[in-house]
């Protein structure tokens, strides 16, 4: 039947969505390498980090947000990813949507904590509601796969098209893959 047909196409792209997940830390490790980079990308800066380190020290949830991506990703500071999740846990707590998808992204993929995810599309979930919309692609991925949530691949492809549309450069990347 036709109803058949559309699930085992949205099955098919989930898959090469997933696929394509797989594989993209890997050119994002490439991409952010001193080979490929070249002098005119602009990575982020010591004066940087350190500002964002005083910014999260006091609280605010953008700055330790920050700070969770520089730990995690090992930008002017040995990559750490339990301190990447610690300030990734504060910001999120604090409602901040950047902080909440890193959240989610560190329970996804077992970084600083054990692997859950529940826990990272519970985070995913909530970061959308506060205009993240790249988290809502993470969470797209996840109802693809049924990680953490009921497989569904029409859904799952519906939110990674939606990130897309809103801009979400990881999306857009995965619907281009399909």
């Amino acid at each position: 039947s036709s109803q058949k047909q559309k699930a085992k196409k949205m099955e098919i792209i989930g898959w090469s969505i997933i696929r394509t997940v797989l594989f993209l830390p890997i050119s994002w490790a490439f991409f952010a390498s001193a080979e490929f980079r070249g002098p005119e990308v602009n990575l982020p800066t010591q004066n940087e980090f350190d500002e964002a380190l005083e910014r999260a020290k006091k609280g605010d949830s953008e700055g330790q947000a920050i700070v969770s991506r520089f730990y995690l990703q090992g930008f002017q500071t040995p990559q750490d990813a339990q301190a990447g999740f610690e300030w990734a846990k504060k910001s999120a707590e604090q409602g901040n949507s950047r902080g909440e998808m890193l959240l989610g992204q560190c329970y996804e993929n077992g970084f600083g904590t054990a692997k859950n995810e529940q826990e990272a599309a519970k985070w995913y979930t909530k970061a959308p509601d506060n205009e993240n919309y790249e988290a809502k692609g993470y969470l797209g991925l996840l109802f693809l796969r049924g990680g953490g949530v009921p497989k569904d691949a029409e859904k799952g492809f519906q939110l990674v098209l939606a990130a897309a549309e809103k801009g979400s450069s990881a999306a857009q990347y995965n619907v281009g893959a399909c």
